[in-house]
């Protein structure tokens, strides 16, 4: 937006945090007999539109929420494909794919800053099983997974921010490589159940400091597991035992802040697919509401949600030039977490402002005029918008001082006395125009060296007024509890102000208490 003059004495610049509600379900989107999705409310789902991309059997996304898209990976042999469809329904297409490896993909990973696209070849050679494209078309390979287990990886995990990029193998076993080629290692799983099972998918918790993944028993009765192993090589240990026998649990995906992982339970054909969920440290199982989104063969879940916020916006004034202006910035949101499956960042903004309270017809921009308006409180609302929701963030009401207006002018005395918490300020309205009327805001000064300068703060006190022409009448104003405990607190009980408002000519005041009146009398 750029740098502002701040205005002095006039304006209030501070942006404060406000609570940011969220609108819209949540989604876990995951692979059936194409792609479905399903609220994480309970409010049940549907089938992405894919048309113009592959969907045989697809198998692990991706979502780009900031540009409305999602990847996956579908196909075997001379079929399999990457693809990619638009959020909002209206179709896809697939991906050209050269120079890199693709055989059976299983599962996708995004690397936007590096724009590239990751996945698992469940068949192919040894040093073939995690290929990379760039996302211009313009070329890939494959990486270096030397010192790492790839015996039909399962899913894959992408932590950017260490450079890594994770995945089960059917054998149990839980790997990663280097994104730089320097090669990878196996995961020390000691503690979790890995003997004799398939592992499927892997999702990361970064802050806890834990890789989790699911599995299933190849015997019967084919039980399933939630584990995690720790990220420092100390080992793991199971959350759950508890998932159904021959549920067949597939993929994994975590949202670390309501501490829940996700998992699909794929079935074979035993019994009804379906999304579970529990905590990260274990607890209850819950099944998520799949009406309307068709579950065939579900598994490799991702979560998108709506936008979070973690700052409200700011905003900044231009008063130095005409017209005088407010702008607001977005505030700031919550980064996706790739290594989570768990994607939020918002693919839109929209904008209101607020005077007093009430909405500014029209003012649905970034900025708003604010010239040859009255003063008052000026509020800036931004919501944030993706396919999973949205989520508004308000800033604090922030005070603009008026603009001074062709009327006639009333002139307050110099001395202006408090009394039980008010100021009384002694205003004259000329004779021979019009009635005075208007509003009444008192500023604290701050001390600097070199004299007293007008602080940019909230004002002190503020009272609308009314008086005839000719008349001179009085106006109590209220004073704010920090101005009345500075007012006590102040050499001989006085300390100065500035006066400024509608229909009042600015100037500064001296306030005393009106027992010092008593006194000098």
């Amino acid at each position: 937006m750029g740098t502002r003059r701040p205005l002095i004495a006039l304006l209030i610049l501070a942006a404060m945090f406000a609570a940011a509600s969220p609108a819209a379900a949540d989604r876990v989107y995951f692979a059936s007999n194409g792609i479905s999705f399903v609220g994480l409310d309970g409010s049940g789902g549907g089938q992405l539109n894919t048309a113009g991309a592959s969907t045989a059997g697809p198998a692990g996304m991706a979502i780009d929420p900031a540009a409305g898209k999602i990847y996956w990976a579908s196909g075997a042999g001379a079929q399999s494909r990457i693809s990619v469809a638009n959020l909002d329904g209206s179709g896809g297409m697939d991906l050209p794919i050269t120079g890199a490896p693709l055989d059976n993909p299983y599962g996708v990973a995004l690397d936007l800053d590096a724009g590239r696209i990751y996945w698992a070849n469940y068949q192919g050679t040894a040093t073939e099983r995690i290929g990379f494209a760039k996302l211009d078309g313009s070329g890939g390979g494959f990486l270096n997974t030397t010192g790492a287990t790839a015996s039909n990886p399962t899913g894959v995990a992408l932590d950017p921010d260490v450079g890594r990029i994770y995945w089960s193998n059917e054998n149990g076993k839980v790997s990663y490589a280097n994104l730089d080629g320097s090669g990878g290692a196996d995961l020390n799983t000691t503690g979790a159940t890995t003997g004799g099972i398939h592992a499927e998918g892997v999702a990361i918790d970064r802050a806890g400091g834990r890789i989790y993944w699911v599995t299933y028993g190849i015997a019967i009765p084919y039980p399933g597991y939630l584990s995690y192993a720790r990220l420092d090589g100390s080992g793991g240990a199971d959350v759950s035992t508890t998932i159904a026998n021959g549920a067949f649990p597939w993929g994994v995906a975590l949202d670390p802040g309501a501490n829940r992982a996700y998992w699909a339970n794929n079935t074979h054909g035993l019994g009804t697919p379906s999304i579970s969920f529990t905590g990260l440290d274990g607890g209850s199982i819950h099944d998520l509401d799949l009406d309307g989104a068709p579950s065939q063969s579900a598994r490799l879940p991702t979560l998108l949600e709506a936008p979070l916020g973690t700052g409200a916006p700011k905003v900044t004034a231009q008063i130095a030039l005409r017209p005088r202006f407010l702008t607001c910035d977005e505030g700031t949101w919550a980064a996706d977490m790739p290594e989570a499956l768990l994607y939020r960042a918002p693919h839109s903004f929209s904008y209101r402002w607020l005077k007093d309270g009430q909405p500014i017809p029209g003012a649905t921009h970034s900025n708003i005029g604010v010239e040859g308006t009255g003063g008052g409180d000026y509020v800036c609302e931004v919501t944030a918008t993706n396919a999973g929701g949205s989520t508004t963030q308000t800033s604090r009401a922030q005070f603009v001082c008026c603009r001074q207006v062709p009327q006639t002018i009333a002139k307050a005395a110099r001395i202006v006395w408090v009394k039980r918490g008010r100021a009384r300020v002694r205003l004259g309205c000329p004779s021979g125009g019009t009635n005075c009327t208007g509003k009444v805001f008192l500023f604290s000064f701050i001390h600097r060296k070199g004299g007293m300068v007008a602080a940019a703060q909230a004002p002190i006190g503020r009272e609308g007024f009314s008086i005839t022409s000719g008349k001179r009448g009085v106006v109590a104003v209220r004073l704010e509890r920090l101005a009345k405990t500075r007012l006590r607190n102040s050499p001989h009980h006085r300390f100065r102000a500035r006066l400024t408002g509608t229909g009042v000519e600015p100037r500064a005041v001296l306030l005393k208490l009106a027992k010092q009146r008593r006194k000098q009398r």
